[in-house]
């Protein structure tokens, strides 16, 4: 008597996303699943890697429903993610991978960026660090001319903020401006503080010189 297995219809969904016919995909889940013991042996002498993952996916499909199997297609295809992912970051010459430690209230604010702008982890860090980049040029850029303009008084222009906007650089120009205009009007009040502070000092030394030289002379 031929017992018929029926087949798991939500285990079939759960592995949809195999692609017998990606030939990397394909390799890679040979090893997989030959690690995992799920079923034979690639049989090399008559068998392709496409053979071996279409008979994988016939026993699969009736995999009984439950907590493990479940377990099992999750972390075979989180295992394909990553794998494929660190690959592709490989091949690519623009992109470089890396691993950092970060504050847990930077983490909030990364996870918020991210979630207003829609994006990746990744795309959040990236623009900021370019953003930054531009705005150091740009406060390179206006420091210049100010120190011309006013020379011997301190300009302060490390402020540094990130913008998504495509008008950023214009927004930041505007608000350095305006901070470096209030920091060097500040500076010149000063200035002329101490100026008149030292003027002061200096004529009544200069009284206290005449009183000394009259009393030596009496």
């Amino acid at each position: 008597m031929i017992v018929e297995i029926t087949p798991n219809s939500k285990m079939k969904k759960r592995l949809e996303w195999i692609d017998k016919n990606d030939a990397l995909m394909a390799q890679w889940l040979v090893g997989y699943i030959s690690q995992h013991e799920w079923i034979f042996p690639l049989n090399s002498g008559n068998e392709t890697p496409s053979d071996y993952i279409d008979r994988f996916l016939k026993n699969a499909h009736s995999w009984e429903e439950n907590a493990q199997t479940r377990e099992q297609c999750r972390n075979m295809k989180s295992a394909w993610k990553s794998w494929k992912k660190r690959e592709d970051n490989r091949k690519n010459t623009t992109i470089a991978e890396g691993s950092y430690t970060i504050s847990i209230a930077a983490r909030k604010e990364l996870e918020r960026l991210a979630k207003q702008q829609n994006c990746s982890f990744s795309q959040v860090i990236d623009t900021l660090l370019l953003k930054a980049k531009d705005i150091e040029h740009l406060q390179k850029a206006i420091k210049k001319p100010l120190e011309k303009a006013n020379y011997g008084y301190r300009v302060n222009t490390q402020f540094l903020s990130t913008f998504f906007g495509d008008d950023a650089a214009h927004q930041q120009a505007e608000v350095m401006t305006q901070m470096l205009q209030q920091e060097i009007n500040s500076n010149k009040k000063q200035s002329r503080e101490e100026l008149r502070e030292l003027k002061k000092q200096l004529k009544d030394m200069q009284a206290q010189v005449v009183e000394l030289t009259a009393i030596i002379e009496d």
